[in-house]
């Protein structure tokens, strides 16, 4: 009942911002009054990401420490497999579609024109290296608020040799000059401003699995986390009921704020059609295969509803 009492004042939520969205609209409201509108919805999503972190943290350092040794190993070789091989092919599902449909402005698509090659554009591997690096982060404390990817700057190159007893002409310098004066792209690795859930996911999977080795010599320490997840699980499902507040608030600030609304709910409409295609191949397509390639059972099955 409480479920559907949240799914109903959400729904009522979105409807509400968007007509105050529209009533508000023609007033023509000044820049702090939008800010003072969007204002408790920015708050939600603060706390929100604020709980994403102690959450992944007690939820799965709770549940590994609790498994018996024996299968600790197994199952956080398995989650950290599921957690890469759900964001590939989530990725990949995002990839097909964003080429299929072309969300956004079709003006801009049409207006490209033929591309180039890039040099400096991430390769495969560039890709492939950086989600390992991410796995083993060299400090736990700055993979909660960084990540490292992989990028490209322009270097001089360097003469391997200079000959000083030649004499150069006029022809010959300007090749040398011109040449040197172009620059190479060198990969170097930099840090943004992104958590690292992947990184964390390794660390407190093996952080669990040494816990449920340890057994009762830990006891103390699983017992904590154990209760830790618990508060953090009770504080979100607290939270949960501020969501239609959140989801108003930031509803009608951006409908206020849009300077011509026409235009980019046409841009936003295939976008919305795009994100829910994706949503329902992952849910409904990509994670049953998985489901069932992995137990053979079906995960339709009306016994688990």
């Amino acid at each position: 009942m409480k479920k559907d009492l949240l799914l109903v004042l959400t729904i009522e939520s979105v409807v509400i911002g968007v007509v105050l969205g529209f009533v508000i609209r023609p007033f023509n409201p000044s820049n702090d009054t939008i800010s003072l509108i969007g204002f408790p919805g920015e708050i939600f999503m603060q706390i929100v990401e604020m709980m994403i972190l102690p959450m992944i943290i007690s939820s799965v350092i709770s549940a590994l420490a609790q498994i018996r040794p024996e299968d600790t190993s197994r199952i956080g070789i398995y989650t950290i497999a599921y957690y890469m091989l759900t964001t590939l092919l989530s990725t990949f599902t995002g990839i097909v579609l964003v080429s299929s449909i072309h969300p956004g402005d079709p003006a801009l698509f049409h207006n490209l024109g033929e591309g180039t090659l890039d040099d400096t554009a991430l390769s495969t591997l560039d890709t492939f290296l950086d989600q390992i690096r991410n796995m083993f982060p060299e400090n736990i404390i700055q993979a909660t608020f960084q990540q490292v990817q992989t990028n490209y700057i322009p270097v001089k190159p360097r003469l391997q040799r200079i000959l000083t007893n030649v004499t150069f002409n006029a022809t010959s310098m300007a090749a040398i000059n011109a040449t040197t004066a172009q620059p190479l792209m060198k990969p170097i690795l930099e840090y943004t401003n992104e958590m690292n859930v992947l990184g964390l996911i390794v660390f407190c999977t093996g952080f669990g699995i040494v816990l449920s080795i340890l057994g009762d010599q830990a006891r103390l320490m699983i017992n904590f986390f154990i209760v830790l997840d618990a508060v953090i699980m009770k504080w979100i499902s607290a939270l949960m009921w501020c969501y239609p507040i959140g989801i108003l608030s930031l509803v009608c600030k951006n409908i206020v704020d849009i300077d011509n609304l026409t235009e980019t709910a046409q841009a936003l409409a295939m976008y919305v059609v795009t994100v829910i295609c994706g949503l329902m191949i992952h849910s409904l397509l990509t994670l049953p295969l998985l489901y069932y390639i992995f137990t053979r059972n079906s995960p339709f099955n009306e016994d688990r509803f």
